[in-house]
């Protein structure tokens, strides 16, 4: 399918995205932001404004619904839909224009033979080619405008608010130092939000353990949600985010019913032209903001058994997703177990690089890999069937994946962890911990309560200031 577009460059002086975000953006029913502190990429180098709606596909329950440019009916998943309207892979700029939105954890039943049940209220999927695109360029301080050809929108009204922009505070150089002077939430301020009590939690990660031992999963991650009532708006929580936890995927996604924001540390996959590049991430220790202590933490996390182990299964468990669409021989694993610093802790990563064959779609990788094994476990089909039976609700946002695919093929997905769901009135965010034969229970709810803190103290910032 082709989209004629036009471009206009800008040179302000200073550029926020947050605030052309919000200039732009806020009144409109959909707008999307999506931001990198990721000082291990050149993803780092831009943020991508989204503004308005020229289409919306929302798949669910096998049923696409709303978009102008494909029918609506019965689809086999959103990933196919999307197949209609991108090309096949052309290395090249980031995001020239294309779909921005979300999969689900319930997103699986569309790509896997498994039953799991519906979310009661956020769909499969959810994808809009926004009206204009505005990329931001910080290394050269430009501002591209895309537009499709015909809009109607006054672009030179845009140009004005971009060179109104104030100077950005810019929090995405910040991710490798631990914030200073915020109050994170302690387990006392969380534990009024959670849904699940801990002796719940605590029975489930048991039950959970006794699946391990009798040979059906080697390793399952079990969650739990907390709900917060009346929240402050997703903006200003967004903008605390920012702050506190400065993290490779940041993102505010707003719909007429529902807004996601969150602060991802770990891709889903990113594919550049036929590059497939995919990067687990398992095993976690949190810093401390003392230097000695925070070296101490790291040389606890790399020879921990339990951890190296548990990284390794999904090691080797995204080499096979990855493996099943790549060019054989191409599947390379490079930096493993290599310990990297983020805003408030230490995770184990491994890179796996590949390329993909020629006779598949970058969206083929995408369901290849989907869900992530480091949110369900391994094998990952029996997992999800036993989460299902272990977790109080479904996970809707948590565990699916959010991103872009753009016209040329190229996608780039974060899995979404640390991210929360404004809806309704509430806003809700789930947190897991992995379980192997030799977890605690209690110190895996001491994890869950961990991931928690920067998401619950950016809701408490957002609140006072």
């Amino acid at each position: 399918m082709y989209f004629p577009i036009i471009s206009i460059t800008v040179r302000p002086e200073h550029c926020d995205p947050l605030y052309l975000l919000r200039e732009l953006g806020l009144s409109l029913d959909y707008c999307a932001l999506l931001e990198s502190a990721d000082r291990h990429s050149k993803a780092n180098d831009y943020s991508f404004v989204a503004l308005g709606a020229r289409d919306v596909m929302t798949i669910n329950d096998g049923e696409v619904k709303g978009s102008r440019y494909v029918p609506d009916g019965k689809v086999t998943d959103a990933l196919s839909v999307l197949s209609q309207t991108i090309g096949t892979g052309a290395e090249g700029e980031r995001l020239r224009m294309g779909y921005v939105g979300f999969l689900s954890y319930e997103a699986t039943r569309n790509f896997e033979d498994i039953n799991l049940a519906p979310h009661p209220s956020l769909p499969d999927s959810q994808f809009v080619l926004p009206e204009i695109l505005l990329k931001i360029d910080h290394n050269q301080h430009e501002v591209t405008i895309i537009a499709h050809r015909d809009t109607k929108e006054d672009l030179e009204a845009i140009e004005k608010v971009i060179h109104s922009s104030p100077f950005l505070d810019d929090s995405r150089k910040a991710a490798i130092k631990l914030t200073e002077g915020i109050h994170l939430a302690t387990q006392d301020d969380i534990a009024p939000y959670r849904q699940m009590a801990k002796e719940d939690f605590c029975n489930a990660v048991s039950k959970a353990k006794e699946n391990i031992l009798a040979g059906e999963v080697f390793q399952i991650v079990i969650s739990q949600e907390f709900v917060i009532p009346e929240p402050p708006p997703a903006d200003r929580v967004y903008e605390q985010l920012r702050k506190i936890n400065p993290s490779p995927y940041m993102f505010f996604f707003k719909t007429p019913d529902h807004t996601i924001v969150g602060a991802s540390p770990e891709t889903l996959v990113r594919i550049d032209g036929r590059s497939i590049f995919y990067r687990p991430i398992a095993g976690t220790r949190r810093r401390t903001g003392n230097e000695a202590e925070d070296r101490k933490m790291e040389e606890e996390l790399i020879n921990d058994k339990k951890e190296r182990s548990e990284h390794q299964m999904l090691v080797d468990l995204g080499r096979n997703d990855v493996g099943r669409v790549a060019k054989i021989g191409s599947v390379k694993v490079s930096n493993q177990f290599h310990v990297e610093t983020y805003a408030h802790v230490f995770h184990i990563v491994s890179d796996i690089t590949a390329t993909m064959r020629d006779d598949i779609s970058a969206l083929d990788v995408v369901r290849s890999v989907f869900p992530a094994g480091t949110l369900t476990g391994a094998p990952k089909i029996r997992a999800v069937e036993i989460i299902q039976e272990l977790e109080k609700g479904n996970r809707g946002i948590y565990g699916g994946a959010f991103g872009y695919v753009d016209f040329a093929g190229n996608v780039d997905f974060a899995i979404t962890i640390r991210t929360m769901l404004f809806k309704d009135g509430k806003a809700s965010l789930r947190v897991g911990a992995g379980i192997v034969k030799d977890s605690v229970p209690e110190l895996e709810d001491n994890e869950c309560l961990h991931k928690a803190r920067s998401c619950l103290a950016a809701l408490h910032h957002a609140r006072s200031s």
